[in-house]
């Protein structure tokens, strides 16, 4: 069965390779790794059955890996192809590896866990800044109007192990701009009620906090389209403090309303740094496009973005609550 696959360019022609497990007898799973260039995107099964006894299996595929020069060139093929498939799974996994992907994928293998990439992706959605992101997510946004596709990026360390290192992000299906992992929690907190994630915030002499999401809360409105585009968005956000330097007093509960209106402004800020960002890029991961189409019915898609890139104002609300602090009144 093919597990997880990768898309490259190589001279002009098309890279695959892809992970195969087998299952033994000691319910461990051998990985074996195959390559093939072909002309197009449609031949990589017929390429690669010639390198094998047994007819390759699509059916499992959980793990789509591209490499940056093929998703900057476009990825709407490979969509339409698995859209297409009934039997690929809507929860597959795609992402853009920096590196080469045959040197992601060949730096997994000694897992013996040929969906270690899928897995490091579900955890970081789960634990920590990732966005939860699937291919059901992608076609959606692929197809519809008034959200860009964003992907999850993979990157060699110095130590050749895998990590992520942040969100590619897509102009229709074209690779144009990569967020850090640090920008990811910000997109995130626009996207979905987070449930999890963490910041660091640096206070002017260098007394340092590490925060932890327990829970968001995002509602949006819209407050006028015409003549010029302006939402309003309210973030509420539970939190925790996991590490802080001791220079930062919170015994009291002045102190730490002080310290609760100075996350909110970092919050806010990184938020709308963000968004302007998104602007410039002519990019709109978050759907704000989507969100005013179902709110205004003379909604149109190319004069919605004229105003997106000139005349968009986001009004942010921040409102910030740290948990699990035994303070002094």
């Amino acid at each position: 069965m093919v597990l997880t696959a990768s898309y490259d360019l190589n001279d002009n022609k098309i890279e695959n390779n892809v992970l195969i497990g087998e299952y033994t007898e000691q319910d461990k799973t051998n990985i074996i790794f195959r390559k093939t260039t072909s002309n197009n995107n449609y031949e990589i099964i017929t390429h690669l059955n010639t390198q094998m006894n047994k007819p390759i299996a699509y059916g499992q595929m959980r793990m789509i890996l591209f490499g940056q020069a093929f998703a900057r060139k476009g990825i709407g093929d490979v969509i339409n192809i698995l859209s297409r498939d009934a039997e690929i799974s809507s929860h597959l996994q795609l992402a853009v590896s920096s590196d080469k992907p045959e040197d992601i994928m060949r730096a997994t293998i000694e897992t013996h866990d040929p969906l270690y990439l899928m897995r490091m992706i579900e955890q970081n959605y789960i634990n920590e800044n990732l966005p939860n992101v699937n291919l059901h997510t992608h076609v959606f946004n692929y197809y519809g109007q008034g959200q860009d596709i964003y992907i999850p990026t993979f990157k060699l360390t110095p130590n050749e192990s895998v990590e992520i290192d942040g969100i590619a992000l897509f102009k229709k299906d074209k690779d144009v701009h990569h967020l850090s992992i640090d920008e990811c929690i910000w997109l995130k907190l626009l996207l979905q009620n987070a449930k999890s994630g963490t910041f660091a915030m640096t206070k002017e002499h260098n007394e340092n906090i590490l925060i932890h999401i327990d829970s968001s809360k995002n509602k949006m409105k819209l407050i006028q389209s015409n003549p010029q585009l302006i939402i309003q968005d309210r973030l509420k956000i539970n939190a925790s403090i996991k590490n802080i330097s001791e220079e930062i007093p919170i015994r009291k509960k002045q102190q730490l309303d002080e310290l609760e209106k100075e996350l909110e402004e970092y919050v806010r800020n990184n938020i709308e740094k963000l968004t302007k960002k998104l602007q410039s890029l002519k990019v709109d991961p978050v759907g704000f496009g989507r969100f005013t189409r179902s709110r205004d019915r003379k909604w149109n898609e190319n004069e919605f973005y004229r105003q997106y890139d000139k005349q968009f104002t986001f009004n942010l609300d921040v409102e910030i609550k740290l948990n699990q602090i035994g303070t002094e009144d």
